[in-house]
């Protein structure tokens, strides 16, 4: 019985079925290869565009090759994508409160709300997956990292599974990955390369009765505590002010002219401070900076941009 597959994102999700279809095979048949130019004269022509193209399919033939295969079935992946580090968690299951929270955050988003029902139906389908493969002894394989919103899912995920004695196969992505150059930090799953799955699966723990029940009990704390946000330090997951990160927003806005792009402020605290928090999520705390009276927007996102492609202008509270 192959195992059913757990992972904490949507991009997760398509690397992982990527990496499964891919193992042991010429992936660059079957898969779009890009590049990004940025010439400082005059535009690439089309044969130094093909060879670039062409260094790059030989670059990522090369890493294929090296790859140890991963096995498994991509119709058993079961992506969970419930950004519980924010919001309420007192409910049991995929409630209306989580609801409420994915709406806040697609919100942000063109076609927000019609993301939002998207998620939460593929939310409760995963979730239906896994529970029903517990019931029967299927094997579960989890996917987790230290980035808050996977370790705090998969707290959840234990305390949702407990009840049924579960299977349950870790894969803990390591702090460090080898790069061609030099080791990168991954702030998650889905950030990992499709050819190294294979080979981080080679670590896979088997998780005992006892760490099971841990994880759902330490969830349970959480639960009781129901702060409106959480986050990792040293490892652990703790409930934290919602203001808790907003430090990290100040020093960037000093670094900014009174009036800034909204998008150049939170790709510099995405860039500067990888903590394992996303774009909507920063995005609400200027959000709520604004409704605080310390910054104001100046236009307005153009139709079909997310809602922090606009101009800010700093208060006199904010500097």
């Amino acid at each position: 019985m192959s195992s059913l597959e757990a992972v904490f994102s949507e991009s997760a999700a398509g690397t992982l079925a990527y990496a499964m279809a891919a193992s042991g095979k010429d992936h660059t048949l079957a898969s779009a290869i890009g590049v990004i130019c940025s010439p400082e004269e005059e535009p690439l022509s089309p044969v130094e565009q093909e060879s670039l193209l062409h260094r790059e399919k030989a670059r990522q033939q090369a890493l294929w090759k090296k790859a140890i295969p991963l096995a498994g079935d991509r119709q058993n992946i079961c992506p969970l994508s419930l950004f519980l580090t924010l919001g309420e968690i007192d409910e049991e299951g995929i409630g209306p409160k989580r609801q409420k929270v994915l709406s806040r955050l697609m919100d942000i988003f063109p076609q927000g709300k019609e993301a939002a029902e998207e998620l939460t139906l593929q939310n409760q389908k995963s979730l239906c997956a896994l529970e029903e493969g517990a019931k029967s002894g299927q094997p579960i394989r989890v996917w987790v990292s230290q980035n808050p919103e996977e370790l705090c899912t998969f707290h959840w995920l234990m305390g949702r599974l407990e009840p049924f004695s579960p299977q349950v196969d870790v894969v803990w992505l390591p702090p460090f990955l080898p790069g061609e150059e030099q080791p990168f930090i991954p702030t998650g799953w889905g950030e990992v390369p499709p050819w190294l799955w294979g080979a981080l699966s080679q670590k896979t723990e088997a998780l005992e009765p006892w760490q099971v029940a841990a994880f759902s009990r330490k969830w349970k704390a959480l639960k009781r505590e129901n702060a409106s946000l959480r986050g990792v330090i040293a490892g652990q997951i703790f409930s934290l002010p919602e203001d808790f990160y907003d430090s990290f927003l100040r020093q960037e806005l000093l670094k900014l002219p009174e009036q800034f792009p909204e998008a150049v402020l939170i790709g510099r605290l995405l860039g500067q401070y990888p903590i394992g928090m996303g774009d909507a999520f920063w995005a609400l705390r200027l959000e709520e900076w604004i409704a605080q009276g310390r910054l104001e927007p100046l236009t307005a996102p153009e139709e079909g941009s997310p809602l922090y492609h606009r101009m800010l202008t700093k208060k006199e509270q904010s500097r």
